[in-house]
């Protein structure tokens, strides 16, 4: 039997409910995400981790509440927890790149911490999320840098080995060529293939000439190999362009107590970033820029200019030994 013009209607009317109601819970499930997402941005953990956590309890495949408390888990360096929260994450959602590669840094700090048995199956699992990422975004220069760095650190019978990081720096050279020299550069300076690497950086200079990190690089490598007037020579350049590129700042400041060379320059650098409010992620900390400049000030001959600079070091980081040991030789 045919259902009737009322009977349809009421369907209709239900079907209707149900599929507002859908869209109602969905609107508020996005509307407590991106409330979520303030607090984490804003780094305000507990409410941002309690937000997620109510989120994940009404929906259990959540995936990106998932990726947010593995995040905020990374904050506080407990990876173990990262690697659980993303571990969950991956079942519900196997072809995201972007879990698979933090979950291999997870397992890749995990390991560090763990015993020989222990390391060698977190190796294994860390290149496994690796090459799944890799393979789900093969154009992503991140995913393969980071099994560059895999290849270079780890032991052959847990997957390591130059021959692989240099195929993928090839890899990564046909997707961008300023970044293939780069890496390839970093390689070579890595086996101490000074020349070789020095052709890299200059490539990678030639590719992007205002390029900051390529030039950078290139005198890092200079310092690294004793060319101490080169190295100087171009971090000034590079703070002519950026006054406030407080890396090269910090580099002079560490050139000269290496080599003895532009002492009062090098004094001045290293107290001009220690000044400074700025605190980039990547820097070198106070707590080393105090221990540099020790360094200079007792090549100057001011032991008490050195002595109050290894302690100040040292009161910033009780853990820094080379401060401690040069303040011990101070007397």
């Amino acid at each position: 039997m045919r259902p009737t013009f009322r009977v349809i209607l009421v369907l209709i009317a239900v079907f209707g409910l149900l599929a507002f109601g859908v869209t109602e819970a969905s609107a508020d499930q996005a509307a407590d995400m991106e409330a979520a997402k303030v607090h984490y941005f804003a780094r305000r953990d507990a409410e941002a981790r309690a937000a997620f956590e109510r989120i994940l309890a009404r929906d259990s495949r959540a995936d990106e509440a998932l990726y947010y408390l593995a995040r905020l888990a990374k904050r506080q360096r407990d990876w173990a927890t990262v690697a659980a929260r993303l571990e969950e994450a991956v079942k519900i959602v196997p072809n995201s790149a972007m879990y698979w590669g933090d979950l291999a840094e997870a397992y890749g700090n995990q390991a560090r911490g763990s015993g020989a048995l222990t390391q060698f199956g977190l190796a294994r699992k860390t290149l496994d999320a690796l090459k799944k990422a890799a393979a789900l975004d093969p154009n992503n220069i991140e995913i393969r840098a980071g099994l560059i760095e895999f290849y270079r650190e780890a032991p052959w019978i847990a997957g390591g080995g130059m021959g692989k990081a240099y195929d993928e720096a090839k890899a990564i050279a046909k997707i961008d060529a300023f970044r293939g020299a780069m890496v390839t550069g970093g390689l070579h300076q890595h086996e101490e293939k000074w020349t070789d690497a020095e052709k890299d950086f200059r490539n990678a200079v030639r590719i992007q000439p205002d390029n900051t990190e390529a030039r950078f690089a290139l005198a890092q490598l200079f310092t690294q190999t004793g060319r101490h007037d080169e190295a100087f020579a171009i971090f000034e350049d590079i703070l002519q362009a950026n006054p406030d590129h407080y890396a090269s700042l910090y580099q002079i400041g560490r050139v000269a107590a290496l080599s003895g060379k532009r002492l009062d320059r090098g004094e001045a650098a290293l107290r001009q970033y220690l000044e400074s409010p700025i605190r980039a992620v990547g820097l070198p900390s106070h707590a080393h820029a105090w221990h540099r400049l020790g360094n200079v000030l007792e090549r100057k001959g001011d032991t008490a200019g050195a002595r109050e600079a290894y302690g100040k070091a040292l009161e910033l980081d009780a853990r820094l030994k080379d401060a401690g040991d040069a303040l011990a030789k101070l007397g």
